[in-house]
């Protein structure tokens, strides 16, 4: 494939003088024309010429659809070379200069390839990029003053944006090498010694960071990338899982923003997810074992009264909601049973006001025995709530 793209561009290069040549000629004939003071008629005929061969060499580019696009760059240097010494402007050369950009810029977006290829052209991504934006600014440049003006102005705000576009694709090129690099050197902390190497990791760690700062709020999908791998390090080599929580929520935060299929997808997302889903659920156990830590002995001094409460769910629901409010009202005199209590029976209202009555968040107030009181009551009502909607 390669080697047929060099023989068209061979094929071709008969054409790079003959460009240059027609170049020159037709902007001389602009000059004079203006120095001669030549009708606008006659004028614009000229300009109409050069247009249409910067459209004919942009159609035979894409006809042939070689990689370097020669035949723009040969028109291109004939418009350098002889906009030079003929110090003329024309709108002529601010369209070619800005469809070699064009196709730079797609250039550079291909060699990137897709997040299915394992080899990416980052350095040939970048020097299409550059190339880009060295083109554009000549466009700029030739625009000023040009026959045409209306025209070449029309065409700043294009130019501008396809700048913004290069620039920030640099900047993502930046970041996917930087993220590139990274794995491979924290594959080499993980396998290439016996023990990590933390000097490494370290540095995996910097490649990580220098991305998260590359892209941070230019290309949210490659920061959350980032971030998810940062997490990575912290999670499974540095084993410092506050702080590798702390990434994975906010990559997953990052991710949800944007949220492309082919994030839900990736192998990253599924595994900052996981991540994040686990350390919550550690956290839940920490804090459950902690408070069973603290009212254990509270709760080893109640343990009649406790056994009581769960003989009385046994007899059902509003025998046990009878027994609750006759034998542990709340100390609250608002918090009193239903009137309705004894005149029908049970319901899911009865439930709920209950619940709300012995809460243990509404009755932290209260010494730490009628605490521990409510919270076991509240789990015995709760279960009986969850009972109540699955038996409708």
């Amino acid at each position: 494939m390669e080697e047929g793209a060099a023989g068209d561009s061979s094929k071709l290069a008969c054409l790079k003088p003959r460009l240059l040549i027609a170049v020159k000629h037709l902007l001389e004939a602009l000059r004079e024309g203006k120095s001669a003071d030549r009708p606008e008629a006659w004028l614009e005929h000229l300009h109409g010429v050069l247009l249409g061969l910067v459209e004919w060499v942009v159609e035979q580019t894409r006809v042939l659809g070689l990689s370097s696009a020669p035949l723009l760059r040969w028109l291109c240097d004939s418009f350098d070379l002889a906009l030079d010494k003929s110090r003329v402007r024309c709108e002529a050369a601010v369209i070619a200069h800005l469809r070699l950009a064009e196709e730079l810029f797609q250039q550079g977006i291909l060699k990137l390839g897709n997040d299915e290829d394992e080899i990416r052209d980052f350095r040939g991504c970048l020097a299409s990029m550059h190339d880009c934006l060295q083109f554009l600014r000549k466009a700029k440049s030739f625009s000023v003053n040009c026959h045409g003006q209306h025209t070449a102005n029309a065409l700043f705000p294009e130019i501008e944006e396809l700048q913004e576009r290069a620039q920030l694709q640099i900047f993502v090129c930046e970041s996917m090498q930087a993220i590139r690099t990274g794995d491979q050197v924290l594959e080499k902390a993980l396998f290439d010694e016996e023990e990590v190497n933390m000097e490494l990791a370290m540095q995996a760690v910097d490649f990580y960071r220098s991305a998260v700062l590359l892209t941070h709020e230019r290309d949210i999908e490659g920061e959350a990338i980032a971030t998810s791998q940062l997490g990575r390090v912290f999670s499974d080599v540095l084993k410092d899982t506050v702080r590798a929580s702390k990434f994975h929520y906010q990559a997953t935060k990052l991710a949800l923003t944007v949220m492309l299929p082919r994030i839900g997808r990736s192998r990253w997302y599924k595994y900052t997810c996981a991540k994040h889903a686990e350390y919550q659920e550690q956290v839940v156990r920490n804090e459950e074992r902690a408070h069973e830590q603290k009212w254990a002995p509270t709760k080893k001094g109640m343990e009649k009264e406790l056994k009581k409460l769960n003989q009385e769910a046994k007899k059902g629901g509003l025998e046990f909601l009878l027994y609750i409010y006759k034998n542990h009202p709340n100390p609250d005199p608002k918090k009193v049973r239903d009137v309705m209590l004894k005149e029908e029976g049970l319901t899911k209202q009865m439930l709920r006001s209950a619940i709300c009555h012995y809460h243990p968040d509404a009755n932290l107030q209260h010494p730490e025995e009628w605490q521990v009181l409510c919270e076991e009551i509240c789990k015995i009502l709760n279960n009986m709530y969850e009972s109540s909607k699955l038996a409708k």
